[in-house]
């Protein structure tokens, strides 16, 4: 399967980042699992989101799956082709949040993105939801 990035610096970085991440996991090989992780990979596709985003994520998180630099790096990829992102990140917060602040906070942050981006959101052009 092929694909494309807006450019090959970018396309580049996120192939460097997918290495980084698989030499962090402990894969045998980048190069094996290189084509598998490309096909369900965002940074892939980062150039056709238009809706906005909002990335949340702990600081702490030690899940193999799901480190921050994955946020961090999808966040840039977003920024970089002018979509609408937000990146919150959560000090001292795992995989999954516990403190009770954190979990304030979030609702926050959810709560605002949502007033902005869905209940006083402007209006969609025609068909523009099929156009992903």
């Amino acid at each position: 399967m092929a694909f494309k990035l807006i450019d090959r610096r970018t396309q580049s970085r996120a192939l460097a980042a997918l290495c980084a991440l698989l030499a962090a996991a402990g894969a045998a090989s980048a190069q094996t699992y290189q084509k598998p992780y490309i096909k369900v990979s965002p940074f892939v596709v980062a150039h056709k989101i238009s809706e906005p985003i909002l990335l949340i994520h702990g600081e702490a998180d030690n899940n193999t799956g799901t480190f921050p630099i994955q946020s961090e790096r999808m966040y840039q990829a977003l920024r970089g082709h002018g979509a609408t992102v937000r990146y919150v990140t959560l000090p001292l917060e795992a995989h999954g949040y516990a403190a009770r602040e954190t979990t304030e906070h979030v609702l926050w942050e959810m709560i605002n993105w949502f007033d902005k981006h869905v209940k006083n959101a402007p209006p969609r052009r025609p068909g523009a939801e099929t156009e992903r």
